[in-house]
């Protein structure tokens, strides 16, 4: 067995690079895991889940505002359904009618629930009538598809389809009933401070 390596944290004490790389027992195989299941344990992950059951042309927005603080929001939407939906998630929309609120639930139920998020959603009979409460005319489309029985889920990829959102903006995600039918809905995103 070699020399412990030995080095100096931010806190000024010493520790050993085997206190840094735990190594499971049995195995005695180095234990991993990813940033994003380290905010589950943290207790500062989030989601919402939902399903809907729409009409043909029917439309579901969730609006999240994001704080103004450096407390960003990396975003992992996942979208499913028996029927074609089409999904959008639109940057710096403008909210001209309330919505019902939406709590956000921690993942880790041992944390309140306590998303620095405030989110709402609203439902509409058609897409002129979500437009009416929910103004994307000068809102940047970042992202969109389409779900089905023929399409991939949407989302799901965290390395491929996370976003982390701007700070104080309304962001709406966008649900368009193509042909009526259920659809599911996860959100899940994780809080964390900037330190840049």
């Amino acid at each position: 067995m070699g020399v412990p390596i030995v080095y100096v944290g931010d806190d000024g004490k010493e520790h050993r690079l085997d206190n840094l790389f735990v190594q499971d027992v049995a195995a005695t195989a180095i234990q991993v895991i990813l940033y994003p299941h380290s905010a589950i344990h943290g207790g500062y992950s989030f989601m919402i889940k939902d399903y809907l059951d729409l009409a043909t042309d029917a439309v579901s927005d969730i609006r999240i505002t994001t704080s103004n603080t450096t407390k960003w929001i990396h975003l992992l939407p996942t979208f499913g359904s028996e029927t074609e939906y089409r999904y959008q998630i639109y940057e710096d929309a403008v909210i001209t009618v309330a919505g019902a609120a939406v709590t956000p639930r921690n993942r880790n139920r041992n944390f309140p629930d306590n998303s620095s998020l405030a989110v709402d959603t609203i439902d509409n009979a058609s897409l002129a009538l979500a437009n009416d409460d929910t103004n994307i005319t000068d809102a940047t489309l970042i992202y969109n598809g389409v779900t089905g029985p023929t399409h991939k889920e949407g989302g799901g990829d965290r390395g491929a389809d996370e976003i982390t959102l701007k700070q104080n903006t309304i962001y709406t995600l966008r649900l368009t009933c193509v042909s009526a039918g259920w659809a599911d809905i996860l959100i899940n995103w994780y809080e964390l401070t900037n330190k840049t």
